[in-house]
């Protein structure tokens, strides 16, 4: 919540390695299923509000960010690609069967590009598609593509957002609000679908 100023005071006593810092939180955000938790959104729009204070380099961040967003999805695409085959063959659960595997290959193959470039911009699930999407064997070309597209999207929108207005006197004052709202609307959008399809089945 108050993610601005636990920045700023990063920057001003590490310098130079907040820029490595904050690579390895957005690379953990994408790459890891065990760190959907970290605050890539929220991050995003400090980091650009700091750059237009001069704290920090839009350029430098735009390149760190991004190369940190493309990396963590083909880390965490190659993994599930790695741990397809194992899960397919040793794990048979109410979650993760073989039908769901192949259920999640047919899904990937019609709708994989959409997907992914929606599922960019939803907390929590940009971290776990690229898992299924190795784990189901998208067609890794079209993977790269749209991984590099929807990363660009994602890092240069907020980052240029924040640093057209979050040096203005409202994204200050409420800058806790925001950040809130950011973690809220997207994080909706999943539970809203599954409500909907609850009610379809019945």
């Amino acid at each position: 919540m108050h993610l601005d100023v636990f920045l700023a005071q990063m920057v001003h006593s590490m310098g130079v390695l907040s820029y490595l810092i904050l690579f390895v939180i957005i690379f953990l955000e994408r790459a890891c299923v065990l760190t959907p938790f970290l605050p890539g959104d929220s991050l995003l729009f400090a980091a650009g509000a700091l750059a237009a204070n001069s704290e920090l380099s839009l350029s430098w961040l735009s390149v760190f960010l991004l190369f940190a967003c493309l990396s963590g999805m083909l880390v965490n695409y190659w993994v599930g690609c790695r741990c397809g085959q194992y899960i397919t063959e040793h794990w048979n659960s109410r979650w993760i069967n073989p039908d769901h595997i192949k259920r999640a290959h047919v899904f990937f193959e019609a709708y994989g590009i959409s997907a992914l470039m929606v599922c960019c911009f939803i907390p929590v699930l940009r971290t776990f598609t690229p898992f299924v999407a190795g784990i189901a064997m998208m067609n890794r070309y079209k993977y790269v593509i749209v991984s590099f597209i929807s990363s660009l999207i994602w890092v240069g929108g907020i980052l240029l957002v924040s640093y057209a207005f979050g040096n203005t006197s409202f994204v200050k004052e409420y800058f806790s609000w925001i950040i809130l709202g950011m973690i809220i609307v997207p994080s909706a959008i999943p539970v809203l679908a599954y409500v909907k399809s609850l009610l379809k089945r019945r």
